[in-house]
């Protein structure tokens, strides 16, 4: 390919980028919940939300819900849309110690380290009020765990139910 068949790729300035470690984890615990094959777009994605209080990710295929804590260095004011598809493929090219700086052009977000660089689109819409859903949801138990500690105990869970559910 000629280098004038591709698009140039927009930038963030500099100051508008906030670092962002441990993608891969936090994409491992948020992706798989998006919707294949929904017919709502926005149920394809994550939603990638800089706070105050660090990055947090919400994924949801309009059935399931899931949330999950990002790196707390990566504050800001910034709540994106991001194919879910597209945070895979980013998670699977980078390693948790990759330290990357981002930012937002308004129609992409741009993750840049050192020799590389990874754009995704952006797409338009409202994402779900987790915030609000979670809030009024009541549980009916807790459990609290070490996640090493889990994940050595669930070669023991067994299905009890014909669908799956454990």
């Amino acid at each position: 390919f000629e280098q004038g068949s591709f698009p140039k790729m927009e930038i963030p300035f500099p100051e508008d980028t906030t670092k962002v470690s441990e993608l891969p984890s936090m994409a491992k615990r948020t992706v798989f919940a998006a919707g294949n094959n929904v017919e709502t777009p926005l149920y394809k994605c994550v939603n990638l939300r800089f706070t105050q209080n660090g990055l947090e990710a919400v994924c949801s295929d309009g059935n399931c819900m899931i949330s999950a804590k990002g790196d707390n260095n990566s504050t800001g004011n910034a709540d994106l849309l991001v194919p879910a598809l597209s945070v895979e493929k980013l998670a699977r090219m980078s390693t948790d110690k990759d330290e990357f700086r981002v930012g937002s052009t308004g129609k992409s977000i741009v993750f840049m380290k050192e020799n590389f660089m990874f754009s995704a689109r952006l797409m338009d819409g409202k994402y779900v009020d987790s915030e609000l859903l979670m809030s009024v949801v009541q549980n009916q138990f807790t459990v609290l765990t070490d996640v090493s500690e889990l994940r050595r105990n669930l070669r023991f869970a067994t299905t009890v139910e014909a669908d799956g559910k454990v």
